[in-house]
């Protein structure tokens, strides 16, 4: 895949090894690609390399994306206004806090307790590895007392 920022003209090549096709073969793909972007409109795109270096665009792979100054991007902690900043990565939720973290707890939707955070200092981390998408509630212990929020787990 390749990135082109339309607001600074920067270019990058993102590798996602291991995806072939045979010539003419058809076949849906899906991949994760976890980038920093900053602020700025950006085109991704497929592409195979030929022979020579050559870069040749697979049509129909293009994407614009526009990342705003609060877009969260899934690569940084997002504040919640509750004290709290969290970041959901594919097997785990990393929580921060401005007050001493005491304990937290994510249950599913239906109360079901499914992770207990290791916590240190101002920040905990809960396992979500094996838990399906979905929304789950995140309850934390602080020196102020018990904070709750929604997360919605997406991978």
């Amino acid at each position: 895949f390749t990135s082109y920022s339309l607001s600074t003209g920067d270019f990058s090549m993102i590798s996602t090894e291991g995806v072939y096709f045979q010539p003419n073969e058809e076949k849906e793909v899906m991949t994760q690609i976890r980038l920093a972007l900053s602020p700025g409109t950006y085109l991704f795109a497929a592409y195979h390399e030929m022979m020579g270096g050559f870069l040749s665009f697979i049509e129909g792979t293009e994407a614009l994306v526009t990342v705003g100054e609060k877009t969260p991007t899934g690569v940084d902690f997002v504040e919640s206004g509750n004290g709290l900043s969290v970041m959901m990565e594919e097997s785990r939720l990393s929580v921060r806090s401005s007050a001493l973290l005491h304990e937290a707890y994510l249950y599913d939707v239906a109360g079901k307790l499914r992770s207990t955070a290791l916590v240190n200092g101002q920040e905990a981390t809960l396992s979500t590895a094996g838990l399906s998408k979905g929304i789950y509630v995140l309850k934390v212990r602080t020196a102020q007392g018990w904070v709750d929020q929604k997360i919605r787990k997406e991978y």
